[in-house]
């Protein structure tokens, strides 16, 4: 039995013009693929950046607080939530996660915390899986934008970290307007555990 391959070489050699217009639609047949596949990846990577983009600067103020209403503080000062950001961590497949889920994890960083975020009226962010906390971390500082001014910078405080709930891990990140300026910069907490040692629920 001839073996195809041979068969087909012998074709091409009997016809060489047949051959080079052969070799020529391969050519530019992997070139378009190639340009496609390079126009995929520039055209969709910077539009899925952008959708993780917040500008705290154009988020309105919180609402006023209830009278004898308890009061945040992170790291002594009296503080807001004004965003709350969520994404499993690893490469496990996760299902969506819904609003009773998303408030397990937040109150597993702190008991009832998010009674905080519902009165606080804060913005709430489901995001794609992150591989890792270091990753998560560094990639929310990249997509939150803090006000120009200085003065109004100075009152906003970034904090993030990991929540294990229900055997999962997840990344956790929380945009916090203060009533006074400080010089703290992002809080990147390194264990779960941490979460208690930085915010406190006041009454």
């Amino acid at each position: 039995m001839n073996n195809p391959i041979n068969s087909w070489l012998d074709f091409l050699n009997q016809d060489p013009a047949w051959a080079i217009g052969f070799v020529i639609g391969i050519a530019i047949l992997l070139l378009v693929i190639s340009v496609a596949i390079r126009h995929w990846t520039k055209s969709s990577a910077p539009l899925a950046e952008l959708s993780l983009l917040e500008d705290l600067g154009q988020y309105p103020p919180a609402p006023p607080l209830p009278v004898a209403s308890p009061t945040l503080k992170v790291h002594g000062l009296p503080a807001r939530i004004r965003l709350i950001v969520i994404a499993p961590l690893g490469k496990e497949r996760y299902s969506s996660i819904d609003a009773e889920l998303a408030s397990g994890i937040v109150n597993e960083a702190l008991p009832n915390l998010t009674e905080i975020v519902q009165r606080d009226q804060a913005k709430a962010r489901i995001w794609p899986p992150q591989l890792s906390n270091q990753g998560f971390a560094a990639a929310v500082q990249r997509h939150t934008l803090f006000p120009v001014v200085s003065s109004q910078r100075k009152k906003w405080l970034l904090v993030v970290g990991k929540v294990i709930f229900d055997e999962r891990s997840f990344g956790l990140a929380i945009a916090l307007w203060t009533e006074k300026p400080h010089t703290l910069g992002p809080i990147i907490l390194d264990k779960p555990h941490r979460w208690m040692e930085v915010l406190q629920w006041v009454e």
